[in-house]
């Protein structure tokens, strides 16, 4: 997947287009052609994007092992051109319920905002926050921030290479796209499933995602993973998401199977793409007397 678009992985989102991992069988002649055929369309698609810029919101919902919720919302300015991005966002927390044996002490109160401006480019990625007027500087990749938004495939990266994939077309809410569908069976017995369904209409924007899974515990199959995505028309045979939600289900304390997180993130109406982005939308200057944590230099300092 190319950098440029790595954007939307990390506002929580990760799904514009669908590329396939090397290695890959297909049971047909007819399937390989699909899988070909999605191959080249979204990597011409992804190709096409060079930068864009505009806000996005992200609103999540988390359950932890002892019962607790905790809600949020964050707002994120954004720019890209290139390989470069940087984002303000701010992050509201809207509710936050402690279980029975969780302690009071590591509760974020509701109501409490946290600030962060980021500036990626290919070498590093500064981290600035305004409120304790200090930042962090790392090499790409890092930290697990950075990890969501390394180039990496999407929908299908999590099948190995020696799974075997089949490819059909499949109506999805109305709109034929290609049903891609990998299986995958680890030493240990668990088995994994993977279905995404891609608009090739719309730019090969991958419009659903699901992962199961399949183990002795679980001789059914159980949803671990499903992202349902709105798409929308970006302008110049450009197409992209609208409104992406995530869902999780995860197996809790009592051996039931349960949402255990929602991310919905919202791409706002006037959020562009190959619009004019100059420099000092990308240039994340930090302030006189920042207090800097920088692992690339391997050093400690005061911005003068």
């Amino acid at each position: 997947m190319n950098k440029r678009i790595c954007i939307w992985i990390a506002l929580g989102c990760g799904v514009l287009w669908t590329t396939l991992p090397g290695g890959l069988s297909a049971t047909s002649q007819p399937e390989a052609d699909l899988l070909d055929l999605v191959e080249q369309g979204s990597k011409a698609s992804s190709d096409a994007v060079t930068s864009g810029w505009g806000k996005i919101t992200v609103a999540s919902w988390g359950r932890n092992w002892d019962g607790g919720v905790q809600e949020s919302e964050t707002v994120y300015a954004a720019a890209f051109a290139g390989d470069r991005f940087r984002v303000s966002a701010v992050r509201t927390f809207t509710r936050n319920t402690l279980g029975p044996n969780e302690d009071l002490k590591l509760a974020v109160a509701a109501g409490t905002v946290w600030r962060h401006e980021a500036m990626y480019d290919p070498s590093r990625v500064t981290i600035y926050y305004p409120d304790a007027n200090a930042a962090n500087i790392f090499a790409e990749r890092h930290n697990g921030e950075l990890r969501n938004i390394s180039p990496r495939h999407l929908g299908l990266s999590e099948i190995s290479g020696n799974a075997v994939l089949t490819a059909n077309y499949a109506e999805l809410d109305g709109v034929t796209c290609i049903l891609l569908e990998g299986r995958y069976e680890r030493d240990d017995g668990l088995v994994t499933f993977v279905r995404c369904w891609v608009d090739e209409e719309r730019g090969f924007v991958l419009r659903k995602y699901q992962v199961f899974a399949q183990d002795n515990t679980h001789p059914e199959l159980v949803l671990l993973d499903e992202t349902n995505v709105e798409v929308r028309d970006y302008g110049g045979g450009l197409w992209g998401p609208k409104k992406c939600t995530k869902v999780r289900y995860r197996e809790d304390r009592d051996g039931e199977i349960r949402k255990w997180s929602e991310t919905t993130t919202t791409y706002d109406p006037g959020f562009q793409l190959n619009a004019p982005v100059d420099e000092q939308q990308l240039v994340l200057d930090l302030p006189s007397g920042t207090k800097v944590y920088d692992k690339v230099l391997d050093a400690t300092y005061s911005v003068p």
